[in-house]
């Protein structure tokens, strides 16, 4: 069937960050898609990375919050191009093929 949300939580902060998700997602830009792309590409799953998209920004909103600052988008891109994460394509596996034996 349709995968669906948790209901582990508070509801209201689940309806809440349904569609700034939604509109992060469809923007189809920022640094937030790229984690919806990554996931998508992975499990092939969309509500998993709408699931995902919400959290980003929940854990954004509360940081900015909690250290009284504004939103830069620049400070979110430096951070994220030192903590990139790398995985290969869905489908690119890679073969170590330094063990094969030469006929």
């Amino acid at each position: 069937g349709k995968p669906k949300i948790s209901k582990q939580g508070s509801k209201y902060i689940r309806r809440a960050m349904f569609m700034p998700a939604g509109v992060v997602v469809r923007m189809g830009k920022g640094p937030t898609y790229a984690l919806y792309e990554r996931l998508v590409g992975t499990h092939n799953i969309k509500m998993k990375g709408h699931v995902a998209v919400q959290k980003k920004l929940l854990t954004y909103m509360y940081t900015l919050w909690n250290n009284g600052q504004a939103y830069d988008p620049q400070v979110i891109k430096a951070h994220q191009a030192t903590h990139k994460k790398s995985s290969p394509a869905k489908g690119k596996a890679t073969v170590d093929t330094s063990h094969a034996k030469a006929s």
